[in-house]
């Protein structure tokens, strides 16, 4: 109990630093088709700044809704800096996920091993990754974290849990469609190892299909006309493959880059696990689910490591399951000893890295947006190609400070004229930069590339990362 205890104090607080430094995004879907669909809700942007998934119609409204809820209430409370909107944003995220995760836990508990419940509890809070994960405020973490909440309640024998399954699940497909395939397997699990009869099957499509219409009346109030988003995303993805001019991958590709990205030899644990569950757990809806989960990205031709992050809370049980499957054949095989170094190097590793993916953004350009949104006065800031809102077609909207008045540079200087003695903020990427057209820098106002950090610039790594620096100009003398 001192040992739960303590893992639970700690991860409450990682969280929260985590939520609260944690800013920007993984991914511009993350922000472009969640924070700019509420931003245009709320009359900040226009329908031209938009993404091109809007004019389609094949997003879902509803996590966009909680958005606009949130930016609302805190405007009328006299919030108005957006990142401390899109904080609370990810620390509702955080909270949701901890609930969650200790719900999962204590349903899964009943099917791992007395001396892994301390490690279950470790991983499943303060594992660096899932934490990374648990403040994202993104479709991925949110339909993640109904689906773990759906199989819960199946594995826990909850009176109403075919019910609470299907009401679950589909707020899981609501938040994002392809947890559909999560669905699928799950569906072939009542049918085939449950063996469920038709009155908890149909308890089952009751509650799918109330949440199902529900998320159609959130994508009315998105889109102003009735629409199956649903759909209009099969359409727009199987039918015209707008998904695959993104790029295509070979149907192996995620076992490469889960490999690769979950650090060796850790990722190699990940993998025997999961393919163990089919030994140690083949009749778990755990299994179903995530088999049939993996079998459907595997055969889509786009492919994103993101696509899998709805599996993350599965983790800690699909770690757990190998270490397991590893035990029960080293009396066969001499792994134990292998197995306790690296169990013994993660407590060492996996601090470290909390506290690197805690005191972090999730981009670099979210510290930027932090700096410009506590500019309090009027200011001028130029840029030479791309705004530092525009880093994508579409601007970063939800985040630009009204006091800024923004121009690139050849316009401003043909367009206006500024005293020797006034100063305004330029902004580049270029770590080189010495001097601007009609005027000088006389200093830095911030940089994510400090001087210390550019003097360990050995074989030109710096240039390899993404460099943001605001300059202090004047006119020329």
């Amino acid at each position: 109990m001192k040992h739960k205890s303590l893992i639970l104090s700690i991860a409450i607080v990682l969280h929260i630093i985590s939520a609260w430094n944690s800013s920007a995004y993984i991914h511009p879907d993350e922000h472009f088709q969640i924070l700019e669909f509420a931003n245009y809700k709320c009359g900040h942007t226009s329908v031209a700044n938009l993404a091109w998934e809007f004019e389609a119609k094949m997003r879902p409204g509803f996590q966009p809704f909680i958005a606009f809820v949130i930016i609302k209430t805190t405007s009328f409370v006299g919030i108005d800096n957006p990142n401390h909107v899109a904080f609370l944003l990810r620390l509702l995220s955080a909270c949701l996920a901890f609930f969650v995760s200790l719900h999962l836990f204590k349903s899964v508990s009943s099917i791992i091993f007395n001396q892994f419940q301390n490690v279950n509890l470790y991983v499943s809070l303060l594992c660096w990754s899932l934490v990374f994960l648990h403040v994202r405020f993104s479709s991925e973490n949110w339909s993640a974290m109904f689906f773990s909440l759906a199989v819960s309640f199946v594995i826990r024998n909850h009176k109403n849990r075919y019910f609470l399954f299907g009401v679950f699940s589909a707020l899981s497909v609501i938040f994002r469609f392809q947890a559909i395939f999560f669905v699928a397997g799950a569906g072939l699990w009542f049918l085939f190892i449950d063996r469920s009869n038709l009155k908890f099957l149909s308890n089952c499509f009751l509650g799918f299909a109330m949440l199902f219409l529900v998320g159609v009346l959130f994508d009315y109030w998105l889109y102003g006309e009735w629409v199956c988003t649903f759909w209009n995303y099969l359409y727009q993805n199987m039918f015209l493959g707008k998904a695959a001019s993104f790029g295509v991958e070979p149907w192996y590709w995620y076992f490469i880059q889960l490999f690769e990205q979950a650090i060796p030899p850790y990722s190699v644990l990940l993998l025997i696990g999961f393919f163990a569950l089919l030994y140690k757990h083949p009749k778990n809806i755990i299994t179903w689910s995530s088999f049939m989960f993996l079998i459907g990205h595997l055969l889509v031709a786009h492919k994103e490591l993101r696509f899998l992050f709805p599996l993350s809370y599965f983790v800690p049980f699909i770690v757990l399951t190998g270490i397991s499957f590893v035990k029960s054949i080293s009396s066969l095989i001499p792994y134990q000893y292998v197995l306790n170094f690296f169990g013994k190097a993660f407590f060492v590793i996996n601090p470290i890295l909390l506290v690197l993916i805690c005191i972090k953004p999730a981009n670099e350009i979210g510290d930027l947006f932090s700096h410009l949104s506590n500019i309090k006065t009027e200011k001028t800031l130029l840029y030479k190609d791309n705004s530092p809102y525009r880093l994508t077609p579409q601007e970063a909207s939800f985040y630009v400070n009204d006091k800024l008045n923004i121009f690139q540079i050849d316009s401003f200087l043909t367009q206006f004229n500024i005293n020797s003695s006034d100063t305004a903020l330029f902004y580049s990427e270029d770590l080189n930069f010495k001097s601007i057209g009609g005027l000088q820098i006389v200093g830095t106002a911030w940089t994510n590339t400090p001087d210390w950090l550019r003097k360990l610039n050995f074989n030109n790594w710096l240039d390899r990362r993404n460099n943001y620096t605001l300059y202090l100009v004047t006119k020329n003398k």
